[in-house]
């Protein structure tokens, strides 16, 4: 495979935006060739999105093929890129919102697959370079990840290329020990001291509680800002944070070989509470089910104690302060994605906002 700077300038000959499909309305694009290889199994794990895939698959076969094949330029820079393998295109999903892109799958042979992210709005074209530059920033550090082969703009789109290895195993709530395991070495390889108000997550929280005070209402906006406090109060001091994933839930993860593959970078940061990928890992399964419960998460916190993971002491440092941190990324991040509409019946603002009124009481008493 041809491997390209992790920036570079393409012509804009090579558009991209004739295979786009309505960001509105995503549609499963049918490959080139006819058959389906197992990649389509890994990457669409529900039943529902098979039965959609087929479906769409059944319906637009034809015009699909004739749209794609349509596509010179496109494909002439995957065959530049891939050789022979930009012929087959297994899966093309287009995904709706702010952080719109569209992703197309290339297996290369039995054992790897390129994946090509394409960006569309100024918001996922951020993400995908933020994410090129996490997964540069890791190479060499973490085994189990895409490997970046280039970045590509053009015509007003971002692609990201990258590699992946075949990891067929899906990923669930028994899986915590791996996960631990593989957070352990992105801990180790990525950690850095700072005090929690010079730290990188600090300044994500605060950036996003500026941008949305003003159209919280103030009970919410009250415990926000009490949340903070006691996180300034209570992480003093020099600490250890490192690099975390930010969205690793078992949707963006898959087992090889006994070990956690960890896809989807995009919203990596460095400078963060180091359980902060564990917290995610264990509840928003649950809170996007609207399930979370007090005691569940208790429950959770009282694994992570036990005696069986007494080694990671040193980065499980202060649990309460650390999920109270993580509880305040991810509200104030989705309600600024939002532009703060998120509306009295949002999952995320009821789970884990409801999480947040308690962990402070608790904390305050």
């Amino acid at each position: 495979m041809t491997k390209y700077s992790i920036f570079e300038n393409v012509s804009k000959g090579d558009a991209t935006h004739v295979l786009m499909p309505s960001s509105t309305k995503p549609k499963f694009i049918i490959p080139l060739n006819s058959k389906c290889s197992k990649w389509q199994a890994i990457f669409l794990p529900s039943f529902n999105q098979k039965v959609k895939f087929w479906l769409d698959r059944l319906f637009y076969f034809g015009k699909a093929r004739k749209y794609l094949r349509l596509s010179a330029n496109f494909s002439g820079y995957f065959n530049r890129t891939f050789g022979n393998s930009g012929q087959n295109l297994s899966l093309y999903i287009g995904t709706p919102g702010p952080y719109s892109k569209n992703v197309a799958f290339f297996p290369i042979d039995e054992n790897d697959c390129c994946i090509i992210k394409i960006a569309s709005t100024e918001s996922s074209k951020l993400l995908i370079e933020k994410e090129a530059i996490a997964l540069h920033e890791l190479e060499g550090k973490l085994d189990n990840i895409p490997e970046v082969n280039s970045v590509v703009r053009m015509d007003g789109y971002t692609m990201l290329n990258q590699s992946v290895v075949a990891a067929s195993g899906f990923v669930s709530a028994k899986h915590l020990n791996e996960v631990i395991s593989f957070v352990d070495v992105l801990f180790e390889k990525t950690t850095q001291k700072s005090s929690f108000c010079t730290s990188t997550m600090y300044f994500c929280i605060k950036s996003n509680l500026n941008q949305i005070e003003h159209k919280l209402d103030q009970r919410e906006l009250k415990h926000y800002k009490s949340a903070l406090a006691l996180l300034e109060n209570g992480l003093k001091g020099q600490l250890e944070f490192s690099r975390v994933h930010r969205d690793m839930a078992p949707w963006n993860l898959r087992i090889t070989k006994g070990s956690i593959y960890a896809f989807d970078w995009e919203f990596s940061q460095p400078c963060f509470v180091p359980m902060y990928d564990i917290f995610h890992f264990l509840f928003m399964p649950s809170v996007l089910k609207n399930k979370l419960s007090t005691s569940f998460v208790e429950s959770q916190l009282s694994r992570l104690e036990c005696a069986q993971y007494k080694r990671y002491r040193h980065w499980m440092f202060l649990p309460k302060y650390q999920l109270l941190a993580y509880l305040l990324d991810i509200c104030t991040f989705y309600l600024m994605s939002q532009d703060g509409s998120l509306g009295p019946n949002n999952i995320i603002e009821n789970g884990y906002g409801k999480l947040i009124e308690n962990i402070v009481c608790e904390l305050n008493e």
